[in-house]
C-alpha cells in the first residue's frame, strides 16, 4: 500500500503541470529552429512521462527503489477531473504539434496549457486531501453514450475472440502473440470504462456506485480470465469469458439507470442490443472452433444461433424492448439485408464440421474470413440503429416527396399529351367528313 499521506503523489500530479510548460517550450524552439532535432526529441520524452506519469495516477503503482508506491485512484471526482484534464491535454498536445510543424501562431497553444495547469491544479489539490473533492453528477454527451456502448461491446466481443484465439493457438492455427495482442486490447477497453477516454470517445464512469461496480465486479472478472488463459482448461476459459460478459452488462445497465440513459434523444437500449449481435457471432465460431477440435464437445451453438436471429427480426420487425424499425429508414433497412446476406453464408458454413484434420485449416480459414466480414456489416449497423429515427426524415421524406412531385407531373404531361393527340385525330377526322360532304 502506499502511504497514507500521499505526498508523492501529490508531487507527481503536481509535476504533471511542468512538463506541460516543458513540452510547449520544446515546441517552441524547434519551431523557431533552435537545436530542432534535440528539442523534438526532448518534446516527444517529455509527452511520453507525461502520459505515464498520468495512468501511474489512476493505476497505481507498486513500490521501486527509490520510490515509493502510489495508491490507484478510486475517488470519482478526482478521476472524472483528470479526465476532464487528459481532454485539455489532448487539445494541447495537438496544438503544439501544429506548432512543431511549422505554425506561427502560438495562441491555441498557449490558451491550452493554461487550461491544463487550471485543470491539473484542482487535481492536485484534491489529491492533497483525501475525500474532500466534491462534484455534480456527470452527465455524458450523446457520442459519449454512443463511445460507451462500443467500449462495451468492444469487450464483450474480446471476450469471446479471444477464447478462440486460445483454441486456434491450440490447434496451431494462430500464434501466441496475437493471443497476446488480444489481451492487451482487452485491458485497454476495461481502462477507458474505468478512467474514461476522449479518443474513443468513453465517458468516465457518472457516479461513485458504477466505478465501485467496475472495480468490485467487472475488475476481478477479467483478471480472472486473464488467469484462464495462461492455463490448460478450456472449460474454465470458456467459464471466466461468460463471467466477464455477465459483469459488463451488469456494469452496462447500472450506468445506464445511473447516467439516466433514458432521457438521451436517442435509442441507446436499441444500439446496445444491436452491439451484443458482434458478440453472438464470435461466441457462435468460438464454438465451432472447439467442434472442430472435438466433434463431442458440449456447446450452445444451436442456442446462440436461434438467439442472433431472433435479436436480428426484433431489430427490424419491434421486440426484445425495441420498436418496429421506421420505414423512413431505408438507410437501416438497407443494412439490415446485408447483414442478413452475410449472416445466411456464415450460419451454413458453421453448421458444417471438418470431417477431417487435413480440411480443418482450409475450412477454418474460409470460416473465419466470412465471420470478419459479417462483423464488418454488423458494426455498421451498430452506428446506424444508434441513430434517432426522427433525425434521418428529412433526408428520406423530401426526396420522395420531390419524386412523388416528379411522378405526377410526368404523368399529368402524359395524360395532356394523350388528350392533345385524342383530340387532334378527333378534329381531323370531324374535318375530313366535313370535307367529303362539301364534295
Amino acid at each position: 500500500a502506499g502511504t497514507s499521506i500521499p505526498a508523492y503523489t501529490v508531487h507527481l500530479a503536481s509535476r504533471q503541470r511542468t512538463k506541460a510548460q516543458n513540452l510547449v517550450k520544446k515546441a517552441i524552439m524547434v519551431n523557431l529552429g533552435y537545436s530542432v532535432q534535440e528539442n523534438w526529441a526532448a518534446f516527444n520524452a517529455t509527452n511520453d512521462l507525461l502520459m505515464e506519469t498520468h495512468w501511474t495516477l489512476l493505476e497505481g503503482a507498486a513500490a521501486k527503489t527509490p520510490y515509493p508506491a502510489v495508491n490507484a485512484t478510486t475517488d470519482l471526482c478526482i478521476i472524472q477531473q483528470m479526465w476532464t484534464a487528459l481532454g485539455v491535454y489532448d487539445q494541447l498536445q495537438a496544438a503544439a504539434d501544429r506548432v512543431l510543424r511549422g505554425e506561427k501562431s502560438l495562441a491555441n497553444i498557449a490558451i491550452y496549457a493554461e487550461r491544463f495547469d487550471v485543470e491539473m491544479g484542482v487535481a492536485v489539490e484534491w489529491y492533497k486531501s483525501p475525500g474532500s473533492a466534491t462534484c455534480d453528477n456527470f452527465v455524458p454527451t450523446l457520442d459519449q453514450w454512443k463511445g460507451l456502448i462500443l467500449e462495451v461491446a468492444r469487450i464483450r466481443s474480446l471476450s469471446q475472440e479471444l477464447s478462440s484465439a486460445y483454441l486456434l493457438v491450440e490447434l496451431n492455427m494462430s500464434t501466441p502473440e496475437a493471443l497476446l495482442e488480444g489481451r492487451r486490447a482487452l485491458d485497454v477497453s476495461v481502462k477507458r470504462l474505468r478512467f474514461g477516454s476522449h479518443a474513443p470517445a468513453v465517458p468516465a464512469p457518472p457516479v461513485q456506485y458504477v466505478l465501485d461496480r467496475l472495480v468490485v465486479d467487472v475488475l476481478p472478472a477479467v483478471d480472472a480470465f486473464h488467469d484462464a488463459l495462461e492455463g490448460e482448461d478450456v472449460a474454465t476459459i470458456f467459464n471466466q469469458s461468460s463471467a466477464v460478459l455477465r459483469h459488463v452488462d451488469d456494469f452496462l445497465e447500472t450506468f445506464f439507470v445511473e447516467g439516466a440513459a433514458d432521457a438521451v434523444a436517442a435509442p441507446m437500449y436499441r444500439m446496445q442490443l444491436a452491439s451484443r449481435q458482434i458478440m453472438l457471432v464470435q461466441s457462435i465460431f468460438r464454438d465451432y472452433v472447439l467442434l472442430s477440435g472435438n466433434a463431442t464437445a458440449q456447446t450452445s451453438m444451436s442456442e446462440t444461433i436461434a438467439n442472433f436471429e431472433a435479436v436480428h427480426r426484433a431489430l427490424r420487425e419491434g421486440g426484445r424492448g425495441v420498436a418496429k424499425l421506421s420505414l423512413v429508414r431505408q438507410d437501416v433497412l438497407k443494412q439490415w439485408d446485408r447483414i442478413s446476406a452475410v449472416w445466411g453464408t456464415f450460419r451454413q458454413q458453421v453448421l458444417v464440421i471438418p470431417g477431417a484434420l487435413s480440411d480443418r485449416v482450409t475450412v477454418l480459414g474460409s470460416v473465419q474470413a466470412t465471420l470478419n466480414s459479417l462483423v464488418a456489416e454488423l458494426e455498421v449497423g451498430v452506428q446506424l440503429f444508434g441513430i434517432q429515427d426522427e433525425e434521418m426524415k428529412g433526408e428520406y421524406i423530401w426526396p420522395i416527396i420531390a419524386y412523388s412531385c416528379f411522378v405526377v407531373c410526368m404523368l399529368g404531361c402524359i395524360c395532356a399529351a394523350i388528350y392533345a393527340v385524342k383530340r387532334y385525330s378527333r378534329e381531323r377526322e370531324e374535318w375530313s367528313a366535313h370535307a367529303h360532304d362539301k364534295v
